[in-house]
């Protein structure tokens, strides 16, 4: 009914497109946070598995408990005495990577297109974002491990200065930039012909570059 309205109203497609998004972006997110747990797995099993090849020496685990990821390492505790046994474990919020998801939805559900090709631009998305969403949680491990466990961890890291630098800058890169920036790259890609017909100079500036 919406679009149809918009219609009758004479506003531009991108106009419309934006309205369009406004209005499915809190459905999205409503929907996202109250399936979070079920969507949120397969990001733990993937960051399990990358830890635990570049780190596995230091991650035990990655799990999800509730909707937070739980991260269970080998590695004492600061502090511990002796006799004591125990592991140092900590707890990351996947909810600050993971929003980029609802963001593509509702860009993709705005963008008209026949139901197979919606659902399958949104399964994708998922898969894409979900790498995007490992980086960040995997380089929010290294930033805990690494600025934020004490002298003695660090010690046992024994990680170069160099890395602390590229480890700071990838962390920024998945906490600051990819979130916001992933979601409207993957829909550009998938619906690359409608952001023509919405943008054309974008078509045209592509066209004298070739």
């Amino acid at each position: 009914m919406i679009p149809v309205l918009l219609k009758r109203l004479n506003y531009s497609p991108l106009t419309t497109f934006v309205v369009k998004v406004l209005l499915f972006l809190p459905m999205c997110l409503a929907v996202w946070y109250w399936l979070i747990v079920p969507l949120t797995a397969p990001l733990a099993w993937v960051c399990d598995w990358i830890l635990s090849l570049t780190w596995g020496r230091v991650i035990d685990a990655v799990t999800l408990v509730n909707h937070q990821l739980e991260i269970s390492t080998l590695l004492a505790p600061p502090g511990l005495s002796q006799g004591q046994l125990a592991s140092l474990a900590f707890d990351i919020n996947p909810l600050l990577y993971s929003y980029s998801f609802p963001f593509a939805v509702a860009l993709i559900l705005s963008t008209p297109s026949n139901w197979i090709k919606t659902l399958a631009s949104i399964l994708i998305a998922y898969i894409a974002l979900l790498l995007v969403q490992s980086w960040g949680v995997c380089f929010h491990v290294a930033k805990t491990l690494m600025y934020q466990s004490g002298p003695e961890i660090h010690a046992l890291l024994n990680v170069q200065p160099v890395t602390y630098v590229l480890v700071g800058l990838a962390y920024q890169f998945g906490y600051l930039i990819l979130p916001s920036l992933s979601p409207l790259i993957v829909w550009g890609v998938l619906f690359k012909q409608f952001v023509y017909d919405i943008a054309p100079q974008l078509l045209i500036t592509e066209q004298r570059h070739r």
